[in-house]
C-alpha cells in the first residue's frame, strides 16, 4: 500500500509518465542524503502519511480519555504506541530519520534538514550532534 502511494505520487509528479517515475521510486527507497529540493518534493508524501497517522492517534487518545476500564485503557495505550511506531517505519522507508512524534530529519551531508508536521517546506536545519531545539534557518547557499 505504502509503495503504491509513493509510486502514484511520483507518476503524478512526472506528468503521468510511468517510465519516468519508476527510477524515482527506487531512488527514494535507497536515498540517504537529500538535496533541499528532493526533501521539499518528498514532504508532500510525508505530510499525507503524517496526517493519516495523526488522525488515527488523535482518535485513539480521545478513546483513552473516555475509557473507564483499566484493561481497555491499557490496550488503547499500546495501540497508540503502535500507531507512532508504524509512522516511524514509514518515514524511515522514505530515507528520513524520525526525531520525535511528527518530526523528522533528512540528512543533507552537512547536517539534517529538520521538519515538523504540518510544515510544507523545509526552512530549518541542525547539525548532526544538535537537536530540533537548536535548529537554524536554512542558509541560501543550501538552496
Amino acid at each position: 500500500m505504502f509503495k503504491t502511494f509513493v509510486r502514484i505520487y511520483l507518476i503524478h509528479r512526472s506528468g503521468g509518465q510511468l517510465d519516468q517515475a519508476i527510477p524515482n521510486v527506487v531512488s527514494i527507497n535507497s536515498k540517504t542524503v537529500f538535496s533541499l529540493a528532493e526533501t521539499n518534493d518528498l514532504l508532500f508524501v510525508v505530510n499525507k502519511i503524517t496526517l493519516k497517522y495523526q488522525e488515527r492517534l488523535n482518535m485513539t487518545l480521545t478513546r483513552i480519555e473516555q475509557e473507564g476500564n483499566h484493561n481497555t485503557k491499557a490496550h488503547l495505550k499500546m495501540e497508540a504506541q503502535t500507531i507512532i511506531d508504524e509512522w516511524n517505519k514509514k518515514i524511515k522507508k522514505l530515507g528520513a530519520k524520525p526525531s520525535g512524534v511528527w518530526n523528522a530529519d533528512f540528512d543533507f551531508g552537512e547536517g539534517y534538514y529538520c521538519w515538523k508536521f504540518p510544515e510544507k517546506t523545509i526552512s530549518h536545519w541542525h547539525g548532526y550532534t544538535e537537536g530540533f531545539s537548536n535548529r537554524k534557518p536554512v542558509p541560501t547557499y543550501l538552496n
